[in-house]
């Protein structure tokens, strides 16, 4: 349609980040495409719940989350369509201090969790649980200005997993994880994005993460 496809910026799991240029309102944009092939009742459910995740996320207006332009599908991809954000992610400090032997100014450090904060306080109040707080969700439009971004997409990675007839699996970066979302009954709702919120302010001061294991179960 009116987006163009400029280069692949990001692959992981099932999902992928592209660059995009959106021709009507010359500008670009960061396009995250989920696969969507149609060929069993299953999928058609996975594509009515990733409408509805989709539709509720790009209804989360606040200065800290990265906004959703438009969602959709097309041919075998449902895509979420998101401001196109250049100054890298907070992750991306944390690699260079490392390099460097450094660590992360701690003045700073809370300035830019304080606006993580705020961001996840706005989506909780919506409803919305994060799922995959971490360091590389976390995009700076400037070296002031935090953006948190991928709310909704652990839970459709979750649904596309399930929708495909495979078993039950925990969505997300095991580091950042809450112990109950590591857990088939556990309960997900806020308390587990500050936990993981948590778990980058420790990793920011420290330089490293507070676990470690070969796998979750670890």
């Amino acid at each position: 349609g009116q987006y163009r496809i400029v280069r692949l910026t990001e692959k992981g799991g099932m999902a992928r980040v592209y660059q995009g240029f959106q021709s009507n309102l010359d500008r670009n944009v960061a396009v995250k495409v989920i696969p969507a092939r149609i060929d069993q009742a299953a999928d058609h459910a996975f594509l009515d719940r990733f409408i509805a995740e989709a539709r509720t996320v790009a209804k989360l207006s606040h200065p800290y989350i990265v906004p959703v332009y438009d969602f959709g599908v097309d041919s075998d991809w449902a895509y979420l369509i998101m401001e196109y954000i250049t100054g890298g992610s907070l992750r991306d400090h944390l690699v260079r201090a490392d390099q460097m032997g450094q660590r992360l100014s701690m003045l700073w450090t809370l300035q830019m969790l304080e606006q993580a904060a705020q961001a996840l306080d706005g989506a909780h109040q919506s409803g919305i649980v994060h799922r995959d707080v971490k360091p590389a969700n976390m995009l700076l439009r400037n070296p002031q200005f935090l953006l948190l971004t991928d709310f909704g997409v652990a839970k459709m990675l979750q649904d596309r997993t399930i929708d495909r007839g495979g078993e039950t699996q925990v969505v997300g970066t095991p580091q950042y994880m809450a112990p109950e979302q590591c857990r088939a009954d556990g309960r997900i709702d806020g308390r587990c994005d500050i936990y993981s919120l948590g778990v980058v302010l420790f990793q920011c001061a420290t330089g490293r993460l507070p676990f470690y294991g070969d796998s979750q179960d670890a």
